[in-house]
């Protein structure tokens, strides 16, 4: 029998990204919700990755609702400031009124109001957590998605206890520390982020159904294992379902784009693995000085660059990058293309690209490896240095120390070392990316690891 499972989003787009796709392929087989703020709902609609609300209809297996909470605009939880702190204070009392909504198929008839049909199941963003303990409370049978590694959420909030020291925000480190030799973690936790999130998902792991994970087993295995050693885990299964979470869809969509085409046309009169591809996602931000030593290193580099950066940091380039800016995408034989956008995957799997400078967020990180490009890792914040050290310790680049947590500003002819360095003949970063290019492809064949784990999600849907 067809379930009703919601899933829960976190409204900020490297979070919707992967659930929508789940809940896309969950809906082949059951009665899906997809639940978010509103705000988060009507802009997957203009993006155009969900169906325009005139469309919906009593017949599909995927609808969505959008939570009424009172934010308006784009929201993530990697980018502090007091407006981002009234905001994830919204988006939770706007979550946490949602769940006690909620009726539950196996409560029979209720009285209670609830806007969305009786549910079976509850698959929510792990970032939710301080409304994790209602799910608890109620009894709601639910599943945690972890967007990023096993590591960046999962293993995290289980090695912090309530006795872990913390610090003010402003005051913490830029990364997220990895664990000493003993397996534990030591240095102070950010004091808002411990107690409104790591303790309320420490509490609420052991009690949920499982943990999904944007990832695949071969890259998790030693950290699955730890999860498992943690009291309460050793029956939690943790599945790692990457390949089921990326939307090739959206991906198609984008390769339409009049953006897109141009660039496949520029790309198209490059050498095979000549091109350096530099974006910092839609949050990092270099600073002013940093970004004028890139831009110079962009001058200086002999290599065709397509470098994609917000436009309102144009203000830091120099009068050339400037002006080739200005023109976009309208000179074709420009060695630089400087835009404000590109449709990332598409570019990355262009056989003219030879190395991926990157802030290595993990969907980066992934989109990257997934084609087999290089990088030149240069982690800003958060989970972005462990997963570039991941990226470096498998040989498939190289890592620019230093240049947040010191504070450092990387010299353009540094970064112009490091780049050649990675094309060099020989030096076998290219090889080592086309080898987990491989391991992740192989993961989403039949009885590959993350069909087998995609399996298991669904058949514990009938248990």
């Amino acid at each position: 029998m067809a379930k009703h499972i919601v899933c829960l989003g976190f409204p900020a787009f490297g979070h919707l990204l992967p659930l929508l796709q789940l809940a896309k392929n969950l809906a082949k087989h059951h009665k899906i919700t997809l639940v978010t703020s509103a705000h988060a709902v009507e802009d997957l609609r203009q993006r155009g990755l969900i169906e325009p609300s005139t469309s919906d209809s009593s017949s599909t297996s995927l609808k969505y609702f959008g939570i009424e909470d009172g934010v308006r605009e784009g929201f993530d939880i990697t980018h502090q400031s007091e407006e981002t702190g009234k905001n994830f204070a919204l988006i939770m009392i706007g979550v946490g009124n949602f769940i006690r909504t909620l009726n539950l198929r196996t409560d029979g008839p209720t009285d209670t109001a609830s806007p969305i049909p009786p549910v079976d199941f509850l698959i929510t963003d792990i970032s939710i957590g301080p409304c994790l303990t209602t799910i608890v409370t109620r009894k709601i049978p639910f599943y945690l998605l972890n967007c990023g590694r096993a590591y960046h959420t999962a293993l995290m909030v289980l090695l912090v206890d309530e006795n872990s020291p913390t610090v003010p925000y402003d005051k913490a480190p830029a990364f997220l520390e990895m664990p000493g030799e003993d397996g534990k973690l030591h240095g102070p936790q950010p004091d808002g982020q411990f107690q409104g999130f790591f303790i309320p998902a420490k509490r609420a792991l052991p009690f949920s159904r499982g943990v999904i994970v944007n990832s695949i087993r071969e890259f998790e295995g030693e950290t699955i294992a730890r999860i498992s050693e943690q009291p309460g885990m050793r029956e939690i299964p943790v599945l790692c379902t990457y390949p089921q979470l990326q939307d090739q869809t959206a991906e198609r969509k984008e390769d339409d784009t009049e953006v897109a085409q141009k660039l496949k046309s520029w790309l198209g009169k490059k050498e095979a693995g000549s091109v350096v591809y530099i974006a910092f996602g839609t949050l990092a931000s270099l600073k002013p000085d940093q970004l004028k030593e890139l831009a110079a290193a962009v001058e200086r580099l002999e290599r065709p660059v397509i470098w994609s950066l917000k436009s309102a940091q144009y203000v830091h380039l120099s009068d050339q990058l400037q002006e080739i800016a200005r023109k976009g995408l309208d000179d074709p034989n420009s060695r630089v293309l400087i835009v404000p956008w590109a449709p990332q995957r598409m570019v990355l799997a262009h056989s003219s690209v030879g190395v991926f400078v990157s802030h290595c967020g993990w969907s980066s990180t992934m989109e990257g490896l997934s084609v087999g490009v290089p990088f030149v890792a240069w982690p800003q914040r958060s989970d972005q240095l462990m997963n570039a050290t991941f990226v470096v310790a498998k040989g498939a680049g190289v890592l620019v120390r230093g240049a947040n947590e010191a504070r450092e500003v990387v010299s353009a002819n540094e970064l112009v070392r490091i780049v050649d360095g990675v094309f060099a003949e020989g030096a076998g970063y290219a090889g080592q990316a086309r080898v987990l290019r491989d391991i992740i492809a192989s993961s989403s064949q039949t009885n590959g690891s993350a069909e087998l784990d995609y399996a298991r999600l669904t058949q514990s849907f009938l248990n």
